[in-house]
């Protein structure tokens, strides 16, 4: 079972996906419903076929769609009243040899836990002295500690809190990744065929979602790879971080 504390997140977002539209009373259309209507009218289709498949696939939220979260969401209500707060493998059975091979999967390296913990100090201080190197560069005058408090606190570092600020962030996202992707052949013999953009991340879920995320493009190249950025708060999405 998943601790206690996730489920408050799961069950919002269930709960979000079946608000508006053709579920409820709510004003404007459900996230899943503009999802189906806009890829409907999409298609190179004659009117009255968008007009069946549209039909088709709001009898489909309201008759299966809805009644199925509705039932995930009460499944998940009972099981929080007996989930506990304990969040890590050490509480499974073979929780050590699970964690030896979680490591080994994700860093491709037979290290232990503790040499991995080692290179991460070592990383973390080779990095810092470059940081100094950029604090001086900039002319900032304070240790590297009061740079950071600097970069994460000064207002010129974020962008309003509002559709044009946001509009903004999206924009400045997909200059960085255009720019990258204009300079692979000075690293990479072998890129990327598909194609990236930049969304925002849906609001069903921004509130549970973190800060920014890779979405796979589709096997067949039909859809892009996506990257996510989280702009419910803009006051956490600094513009340096982009």
């Amino acid at each position: 079972m998943a601790p206690a504390f996730v489920y408050p997140h799961v069950l919002r977002d269930c709960e979000n996906l079946v608000v508006g539209v053709p579920f409820d009373a709510s004003p404007g259309d459900s996230t899943l419903w503009e999802d189906m209507r806009k890829k409907i009218e999409y298609l190179a289709l004659p009117k009255e076929e968008r007009e069946t498949l549209l039909a088709a696939a709001k009898d489909a939220l309201v008759i299966s769609v809805g009644p199925a979260y509705r039932s995930l969401a009460t499944y998940l209500r009972e099981e929080q009243k007996r989930a506990g707060d304990e969040d890590g493998v050490w509480r499974l059975p073979q929780c050590r040899e699970f964690y030896r091979f979680a490591l080994a999967r994700t860093t491709s390296r037979d290290m232990s836990a503790d040499k991995i913990h080692e290179l991460g100090l070592a990383e973390v201080s080779r990095i810092h002295k470059e940081m100094r190197v950029i604090k001086e560069q900039t002319g900032f005058n304070g240790s590297l500690l009061e740079f950071f408090e600097f970069m994460r606190t000064d207002k010129r570092f974020y962008l309003p809190n509002t559709d044009e600020g946001r509009k903004e962030y999206l924009e400045g996202a997909t200059r960085i990744i255009d720019t990258m992707r204009s300079r692979l052949d000075e690293l990479f013999i072998t890129k990327p065929k598909a194609g990236i953009r930049v969304e925002r991340v849906e609001a069903f879920r921004e509130q549970s979602a973190g800060k920014a995320f890779y979405s796979d493009p589709s096997p067949d190249g039909s859809r892009p790879g996506t990257y996510y950025a989280n702009l419910f708060r803009m006051e956490r999405m600094p513009t340096h971080k982009i």
